[in-house]
Protein backbone atom coordinates (compact mmCIF):
# COMPACT_ATOMS: atom_id res chain seq x y z
CA UNK A 1 0.00 0.00 0.00
CA UNK A 2 1.53 3.56 -0.80
CA UNK A 3 1.97 5.61 2.10
CA UNK A 4 0.25 8.54 0.88
CA UNK A 5 -3.30 6.43 1.30
CA UNK A 6 -3.17 6.70 4.72
CA UNK A 7 -3.00 10.48 5.09
CA UNK A 8 -3.42 12.63 8.84
CA UNK A 9 -5.66 15.88 8.30
CA UNK A 10 -3.52 19.21 7.81
CA UNK A 11 -2.67 19.99 11.33
CA UNK A 12 -4.46 23.29 13.29
CA UNK A 13 -2.96 26.24 14.57
CA UNK A 14 -2.45 27.13 18.28
CA UNK A 15 -5.96 28.15 19.15
CA UNK A 16 -7.20 24.93 18.06
CA UNK A 17 -4.90 23.38 19.94
CA UNK A 18 -5.79 25.18 23.34
CA UNK A 19 -9.77 24.44 22.55
CA UNK A 20 -8.44 20.23 22.66
CA UNK A 21 -6.31 20.30 25.21
CA UNK A 22 -9.23 22.15 27.29
CA UNK A 23 -11.92 19.26 26.34
CA UNK A 24 -9.51 16.31 27.37
CA UNK A 25 -8.98 17.04 31.56
CA UNK A 26 -12.69 16.72 30.88
CA UNK A 27 -13.12 14.24 28.82
CA UNK A 28 -10.79 11.41 30.89
CA UNK A 29 -12.39 12.68 34.77
CA UNK A 30 -16.19 12.96 34.10
CA UNK A 31 -15.76 8.92 32.92
CA UNK A 32 -15.34 8.66 37.27
CA UNK A 33 -17.63 11.10 38.18
CA UNK A 34 -20.41 9.71 35.93
CA UNK A 35 -19.78 6.02 37.51
CA UNK A 36 -19.69 6.83 41.04
CA UNK A 37 -21.57 9.92 41.71
CA UNK A 38 -24.65 9.58 39.58
CA UNK A 39 -26.95 6.50 40.45
CA UNK A 40 -30.07 7.34 38.53
CA UNK A 41 -30.18 6.54 35.04
CA UNK A 42 -32.05 9.37 34.18
CA UNK A 43 -29.54 11.68 35.61
CA UNK A 44 -26.58 9.86 33.90
CA UNK A 45 -27.87 9.85 30.86
CA UNK A 46 -28.98 13.79 30.89
CA UNK A 47 -25.25 14.35 32.32
CA UNK A 48 -23.80 11.95 29.48
CA UNK A 49 -25.83 14.29 26.70
CA UNK A 50 -23.85 17.33 27.59
CA UNK A 51 -20.93 16.16 28.08
CA UNK A 52 -21.22 15.16 24.52
CA UNK A 53 -23.08 18.42 23.33
CA UNK A 54 -20.13 20.48 24.92
CA UNK A 55 -17.33 18.38 23.01
CA UNK A 56 -19.53 18.96 19.75
CA UNK A 57 -19.68 22.61 20.49
CA UNK A 58 -15.90 22.34 21.15
CA UNK A 59 -15.07 20.79 17.74
CA UNK A 60 -17.29 23.50 16.04
CA UNK A 61 -15.79 26.59 18.14
CA UNK A 62 -13.45 27.60 15.39
CA UNK A 63 -13.93 27.86 12.07
CA UNK A 64 -10.68 25.98 10.81
CA UNK A 65 -12.23 23.14 13.19
CA UNK A 66 -15.52 23.70 11.68
CA UNK A 67 -13.65 23.19 7.98
CA UNK A 68 -12.13 20.16 9.18
CA UNK A 69 -15.44 18.75 10.79
CA UNK A 70 -17.54 19.49 7.51
CA UNK A 71 -14.40 17.66 5.72
CA UNK A 72 -14.49 14.77 7.70
CA UNK A 73 -18.43 14.19 7.61
CA UNK A 74 -17.75 13.19 3.56
CA UNK A 75 -18.09 9.63 1.92
CA UNK A 76 -15.72 7.37 2.40
CA UNK A 77 -12.92 7.66 -0.09
CA UNK A 78 -11.26 4.08 -0.36
CA UNK A 79 -7.72 4.37 -2.07
CA UNK A 80 -8.67 0.60 -3.77
CA UNK A 81 -12.24 1.92 -5.51
CA UNK A 82 -12.48 5.66 -4.62
CA UNK A 83 -15.00 7.92 -3.25
CA UNK A 84 -18.92 6.52 -2.33
CA UNK A 85 -21.27 4.63 -0.50
CA UNK A 86 -22.96 2.49 -3.07
CA UNK A 87 -19.91 -0.21 -3.11
CA UNK A 88 -19.41 -3.43 -1.65
CA UNK A 89 -16.04 -2.45 -0.57
CA UNK A 90 -17.20 -0.06 2.11
CA UNK A 91 -19.69 -2.48 3.85
CA UNK A 92 -16.95 -5.04 3.56
CA UNK A 93 -14.68 -2.46 4.92
CA UNK A 94 -17.64 -1.47 7.95
CA UNK A 95 -18.17 -5.36 8.48
CA UNK A 96 -14.47 -5.31 9.35
CA UNK A 97 -14.39 -3.14 11.99
CA UNK A 98 -18.00 -4.58 13.32
CA UNK A 99 -16.33 -7.91 13.41
CA UNK A 100 -13.19 -6.64 14.87
CA UNK A 101 -15.16 -4.64 17.79
CA UNK A 102 -17.19 -8.05 18.58
CA UNK A 103 -14.14 -10.17 18.69
CA UNK A 104 -12.68 -7.52 21.20
CA UNK A 105 -15.34 -7.28 23.18
CA UNK A 106 -15.79 -11.28 23.41
CA UNK A 107 -12.06 -11.14 24.64
CA UNK A 108 -12.66 -8.37 27.42
CA UNK A 109 -15.77 -10.69 28.80
CA UNK A 110 -13.42 -13.46 28.69
CA UNK A 111 -10.35 -11.96 30.56
CA UNK A 112 -12.87 -10.27 32.85
CA UNK A 113 -14.80 -13.07 34.01
CA UNK A 114 -11.65 -15.45 34.11
CA UNK A 115 -9.30 -12.87 36.13
CA UNK A 116 -12.44 -12.15 38.28
CA UNK A 117 -11.73 -8.20 38.01
CA UNK A 118 -14.14 -6.08 39.88
CA UNK A 119 -15.74 -3.10 37.73
CA UNK A 120 -14.53 0.50 38.65
CA UNK A 121 -17.84 2.33 38.00
CA UNK A 122 -21.46 0.68 37.55
CA UNK A 123 -23.80 2.38 34.82
CA UNK A 124 -27.06 2.38 36.21
CA UNK A 125 -29.34 -0.18 34.83
CA UNK A 126 -32.82 1.34 32.88
CA UNK A 127 -36.13 1.51 34.88
CA UNK A 128 -38.04 3.07 32.18
CA UNK A 129 -38.40 2.21 28.59
CA UNK A 130 -39.04 5.60 27.35
CA UNK A 131 -35.77 6.53 29.10
CA UNK A 132 -34.60 3.22 27.94
CA UNK A 133 -35.24 3.19 23.36
CA UNK A 134 -34.33 6.97 23.44
CA UNK A 135 -30.59 6.15 24.97
CA UNK A 136 -30.36 3.45 22.66
CA UNK A 137 -31.33 5.45 19.56
CA UNK A 138 -30.55 9.09 19.95
CA UNK A 139 -28.27 8.87 23.07
CA UNK A 140 -25.76 6.13 21.73
CA UNK A 141 -25.89 7.63 18.03
CA UNK A 142 -25.04 11.30 20.05
CA UNK A 143 -22.29 9.52 22.02
CA UNK A 144 -20.64 7.97 18.32
CA UNK A 145 -20.74 11.27 16.69
CA UNK A 146 -19.32 13.57 19.50
CA UNK A 147 -16.87 11.38 20.23
CA UNK A 148 -15.87 10.24 16.61
CA UNK A 149 -15.79 13.93 15.62
CA UNK A 150 -13.58 15.08 18.81
CA UNK A 151 -11.01 12.07 19.18
CA UNK A 152 -10.60 11.06 15.81
CA UNK A 153 -11.33 14.30 13.31
CA UNK A 154 -10.53 16.66 15.49
CA UNK A 155 -7.69 15.09 18.10
CA UNK A 156 -5.40 13.74 15.05
CA UNK A 157 -5.46 17.26 13.45
CA UNK A 158 -4.08 18.26 16.99
CA UNK A 159 -1.25 15.74 17.48
CA UNK A 160 -0.45 15.72 13.80
CA UNK A 161 0.81 19.18 14.45
CA UNK A 162 3.47 17.41 16.86
CA UNK A 163 3.91 13.98 15.57
CA UNK A 164 4.53 14.28 12.02
CA UNK A 165 4.24 10.16 11.63
CA UNK A 166 0.57 9.22 10.57
CA UNK A 167 0.51 5.72 12.47
CA UNK A 168 2.27 7.19 15.71
CA UNK A 169 -0.79 10.12 15.88
CA UNK A 170 -3.33 7.25 15.61
CA UNK A 171 -2.03 5.31 18.33
CA UNK A 172 -1.70 8.86 20.34
CA UNK A 173 -4.96 9.15 19.87
CA UNK A 174 -6.22 6.36 20.88
CA UNK A 175 -4.82 6.22 24.13
CA UNK A 176 -6.38 9.48 24.95
CA UNK A 177 -9.60 7.68 23.92
CA UNK A 178 -8.91 5.05 26.27
CA UNK A 179 -7.92 7.72 28.91
CA UNK A 180 -11.07 9.01 28.99
CA UNK A 181 -13.32 5.44 29.56
CA UNK A 182 -10.27 3.98 31.80
CA UNK A 183 -13.33 3.35 34.65
CA UNK A 184 -14.18 0.05 32.66
CA UNK A 185 -11.04 -1.37 33.91
CA UNK A 186 -7.48 -2.46 32.81
CA UNK A 187 -8.99 -4.60 30.04
CA UNK A 188 -11.74 -2.94 28.91
CA UNK A 189 -9.02 -0.19 28.86
CA UNK A 190 -6.55 -1.99 26.60
CA UNK A 191 -9.32 -2.97 24.21
CA UNK A 192 -10.50 0.36 23.81
CA UNK A 193 -7.20 1.52 22.30
CA UNK A 194 -7.46 -1.12 20.16
CA UNK A 195 -10.62 0.07 19.42
CA UNK A 196 -9.19 3.80 19.00
CA UNK A 197 -6.78 2.40 16.49
CA UNK A 198 -9.35 0.66 14.18
CA UNK A 199 -11.41 3.46 14.35
CA UNK A 200 -8.05 5.68 13.72
CA UNK A 201 -7.09 3.71 10.88
CA UNK A 202 -10.20 3.99 8.81
CA UNK A 203 -10.78 7.55 9.33
CA UNK A 204 -7.26 8.37 7.91
CA UNK A 205 -7.38 5.58 5.53
CA UNK A 206 -11.03 6.68 4.21
CA UNK A 207 -10.58 10.33 4.53
CA UNK A 208 -14.10 10.02 6.41
CA UNK A 209 -15.51 9.53 10.25
CA UNK A 210 -18.42 8.46 8.52
CA UNK A 211 -17.67 4.44 9.27
CA UNK A 212 -15.83 4.84 11.94
CA UNK A 213 -18.97 6.71 13.62
CA UNK A 214 -21.47 3.52 12.18
CA UNK A 215 -19.07 1.18 13.69
CA UNK A 216 -19.10 2.92 16.61
CA UNK A 217 -22.63 3.09 16.97
CA UNK A 218 -23.46 0.00 16.16
CA UNK A 219 -21.03 -1.73 18.39
CA UNK A 220 -22.58 0.45 21.57
CA UNK A 221 -25.92 -0.57 20.35
CA UNK A 222 -25.01 -4.44 20.61
CA UNK A 223 -23.30 -3.88 24.19
CA UNK A 224 -26.14 -1.75 25.79
CA UNK A 225 -29.41 -3.37 24.22
CA UNK A 226 -31.12 -5.41 26.91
Amino acid sequence: MKTDQIAGPRPLTNRETCVVLALLPFCIVDDFLLGNLIAGINQYVLTDYAKKALLIVGCLSTAPLRALVRRSFAAPDLPWHGAGWLNIHVLLFLAFLLLSGMLLHGTVLYLSFRLDLPAIAEIPKYNDDIVMYADLVLGLLLNAVAEEMFFRAVLIAVICRYVPNVGAGILIAALLFAAGHWSQGIVGTGAIVMFGVLYGYAYCLTRSIMLPILAHYIHNLFIFAP
